[in-house]
């Protein structure tokens, strides 16, 4: 595909352990296993061709594809990954448990385009309610997941830019 991420393993996540737990040629996964917020929580860096859509376009055909049943809640506004203008949009969704309770949470996407090439940023995070007890200030994403996205999103590297 022609694109990179240049990452770090972030520290240990104040609310639980972040790691890899997936990685092949198109994509890489970290997962944050919760504490405060339960249950395994993804971001995945996907890639694809982007064949002449755009970020929003590539955007709105992986949510109806892949979460057909997710609500939009909030707009990413100046959302980039690796540097580069991109969309972004925070939707709500609700995700049935083996218990057969169903858990609600807030999914992420964030694409960025640079000629040809599509990434993604796909991310599920535990449903926060913005309480002050919870936050210092208003979070519209009503998710912690998006604490952990700037050094990710930023560590996107096109292709043809150097190393960082």
């Amino acid at each position: 595909m022609g694109w990179s991420v240049d990452y770090y393993d972030p520290e240990q996540a104040l609310a639980g352990s972040f790691s890899v737990t997936h990685q092949d040629a198109d994509s890489i996964t970290w997962t944050l296993v919760g504490k405060k917020w339960p249950g395994n929580w993804p971001i995945t860096f996907e890639g694809e061709k982007a064949g002449g859509r755009s970020a929003q376009q590539v955007a709105t055909d992986l949510q109806a594809a892949r979460f057909p049943d997710a609500k939009p809640v909030y707009a990413i506004p100046g959302a980039e990954l690796g540097y580069s203008d991109g969309f972004g949009e925070v939707y709500d969704v609700n995700f049935s448990q083996a218990t057969g309770t169903s858990q609600r949470a807030r999914l992420v996407l964030m694409v960025a385009v640079r000629g040809d090439v599509a990434v993604e940023l796909v991310s599920v995070g535990a449903y926060v309610p913005n309480v002050p007890s919870t936050f210092p200030h208003p979070n519209p994403a009503a998710t912690n997941i998006v604490l952990f996205f700037s050094p990710l999103a930023n560590s996107v590297r096109w292709p043809g830019e150097p190393p960082f």
